[in-house]
């Protein structure tokens, strides 16, 4: 079931299994008083079955009026608007691909059917090279929540002057109708946007093209969210979490796959070997500032704030995530390992302190100290 699904499903469920427990306990309230027990016992086991029975009828309640609300009205809880197609993305056709636009938005939760844009972000690609750029913020009709602030940095006071989404609708979809959309993870965006476009007359459907599914298939490694593979292949990166820097690192991700895809082994590792080292030195010159420009972070163990947002924070300043310990690595950032196995504590922990034993200079942080390592280096900036 999706968010508003469940949404709907425990709302009518907890309504209707409250109804229902309290006419099971004064049924058993008249029950326990019938057989003369004592006030007190009747009452304490009538509170018992008024639990048991509110519980029991929830989760029954629950499946069946989800079920009952997928069936009946799949127009409410399904995408209206354009159609989410994929394009063929096997090398020939990637490598053909030359027309394209890249998208990318920013919205107030994660809820594609109760939330709303607050970004948006079109890289338009043509004969292969990028021809325009287009970037605004929404206005949404709803506050958008501290957590959503935490991830893309994006405020109400931000917003308070941006266009509402009936304002932008007409460039998105004189952008986008037409067009193959690339973007990370796009069928989430797109779902937004399907639904911004839902009462255009004559939109076309939408293909596109998974740039986070081709990662997968081309890009070894643990993650494959953006900015960690951006860190990994030392891709372009952008403002993270923030449209416009988005879509030109998805579309430098995009191109990387299409040359990993259609290249011969021998003259992908020349092209990639020549690429990092013009990305490296641009991100010197961009980094020079840092003290931790280049350094290798490696992170362990459960952490109180969002771990990929922790993570995202090198991007600040120049450093590299890595996902292994090793003799490059400079930092390890080691949160709760309680809950860890012994082989993934040995994996990274106990392999640092085994490296530092044998002369390698590794810092162990915890997150308050890594948190106080970054915003130190940004300092350094301004």
């Amino acid at each position: 079931m999706d968010g508003q699904t469940i949404k709907k499903s425990s709302k009518i469920a907890a309504f209707l299994a409250v109804i229902l427990a309290i006419l099971l306990a004064k049924w058993a309230l008249k029950h326990y008083i019938s057989t003369n027990v004592s006030l007190s016992l009747a009452l304490v086991s009538t509170i018992v079955v008024f639990l048991i029975g509110f519980v029991v009828a929830f989760v029954l309640l629950y499946l069946i009026v989800g079920v009952i609300i997928t069936i009946i009205a799949p127009t409410t809880t399904h995408q209206s608007g354009p159609r989410i197609i994929p394009a063929p993305d096997a090398p020939e056709s990637l490598l053909a691909l030359k027309n394209y636009v890249v998208l990318d938005t920013e919205t107030t939760g994660v809820d594609r059917y109760s939330d709303q844009m607050v970004e948006i972000a079109i890289l338009t690609v043509s004969n292969g090279k990028v021809t325009d750029e287009y970037a605004t913020l929404i206005h949404p009709t709803i506050p958008i929540p501290a957590a959503a602030t935490e991830v893309n940095g994006i405020t109400n006071a931000d917003l308070a002057s941006a266009p509402h989404l009936a304002d932008v609708v007409p460039e998105i979809s004189r952008r986008i109708d037409g067009q193959i959309i690339v973007g990370h993870n796009i069928t989430f965006d797109l779902a937004f946007v399907s639904r911004a476009l839902a009462n255009l007359d004559g939109i076309q459907d939408f293909m596109y093209i998974d740039t986070l599914s081709l990662a997968r298939s081309y890009v070894p490694g643990k993650s494959h969210r953006l900015q960690a593979l951006a860190s990994r292949l030392r891709l372009q990166a952008g403002t993270a979490h923030r449209a416009l820097g988005d879509v030109y690192t998805t579309n430098e991700l995009l191109q990387y796959c299409i040359k990993k895809a259609t290249m011969s082994s021998s003259d992908f590792e020349k092209y990639d070997k020549a690429r990092k080292a013009h990305q490296k030195e641009v991100r010197a010159a961009e980094f020079a500032w840092s003290p931790l420009y280049d350094k290798n972070f490696v992170f362990t163990g459960d952490f109180s704030d969002d771990r990929d947002q922790l993570e995202d924070l090198l991007e600040s300043v120049g450093a590299n995530l890595r996902e292994k310990v090793n003799t490059k690595t400079v930092y390890l950032i080691v949160g709760d390992t309680s809950h860890l196995p012994e082989w993934a504590i040995e994996r990274k922990y106990s392999k640092a302190q085994a490296l530092i034993e044998s002369g390698q200079h590794i810092t162990i942080l915890n997150e308050q100290q890594y948190k106080n390592l970054i915003n130190d280096t940004v300092s350094l900036k301004q």
